[in-house]
């Protein structure tokens, strides 16, 4: 068990060193967490042998809020975020940062880094606990070459990706940073406690870096969206009174 524990740190495994509480996941199907997780991804359309041997020996663990599940410029890397938020970042040489996603449980994180010389650019920074499970790289690199079932569903999320990225960039392209402040609440936002109203739990600092603009003019943005009773703000984040209608808001419209 040793000595399979040191082999799951080397360079072939994803991510960064394990957290002191990382396992390794001998049936991690069994998990109902994980079977969750895998069921809301694209892997839940392979059949359960092919999943069996891609996810055999992967690495469980929950990285705390604040804390970087992968680094920029990071190995390359696969992993299948089981609950949890993650926001992936691109950083300026000045520490300027922009938002390119938001991940949730079921998302598959780092997939395209496996096929790809190019070096990473983006970070995977978790807003709150977030439980991972980490796979061999190189395991899923064969198994895409030997399994029709696993290359087809690799082959749907790198395809979701780029048609995602593309929608990315339409949005920040053409939307002003109301659109774009709007778009990111609806990204972050989840269920609040006892109220079931959505909440944005975000400071007005992060919403800045995230849209790319200052903290003085987010607060402006907010005051707009406040004024037309679409969000109400305070110390726990940012509450969306009117969903439908703020979504209506975070999208270029045409004349």
């Amino acid at each position: 068990m040793e000595s399979r524990i040191r082999n799951s740190t080397d360079p072939a495994m994803s991510g960064p060193n394990p957290q002191p509480d990382a396992k390794l996941s001998r049936a991690p199907l069994d998990d109902p967490e994980i079977a969750a997780a895998v069921r809301l991804s694209f892997l839940g359309r392979a059949p359960m042998a092919s999943l069996v041997q891609l996810l055999d020996d992967a690495l469980d663990y929950v990285v705390p809020a604040g804390g970087v599940i992968h680094p920029e410029g990071g190995p390359p890397f696969a992993m299948l975020l089981v609950n949890g938020l993650v926001r992936i970042v691109a950083s300026s040489p000045d520490g300027r940062q922009a938002t390119i996603r938001y991940a949730r449980g079921g998302a598959q994180l780092g997939f395209g880094s496996l096929f790809s010389e190019l070096p990473n650019v983006v970070a995977a920074v978790a807003l709150r606990d977030t439980r991972v499970l980490a796979l061999r790289p190189g395991r899923a690199r064969e198994l895409s070459t030997t399994d029709p079932a696993i290359a087809v569903a690799l082959l749907a999320e790198l395809s979701d990706r780029i048609i995602a990225y593309q929608g990315e960039l339409v949005g920040s392209t053409f939307s002003g940073l109301r659109q774009k402040v709007a778009r990111h609440l609806l990204d972050i936002a989840q269920p609040g406690r006892g109220s079931g109203r959505l909440v944005a739990r975000i400071s007005q600092a992060a919403l800045a870096d995230a849209v790319g603009t200052s903290r003085e003019v987010v607060v402006r943005v907010l005051r707009d969206l406040r004024t037309a009773g679409l969000v109400e703000t305070g110390r726990d984040g940012v509450v969306l009174l009117a969903p439908e209608r703020l979504h209506e808001e975070s999208w270029p419209t045409t004349p």
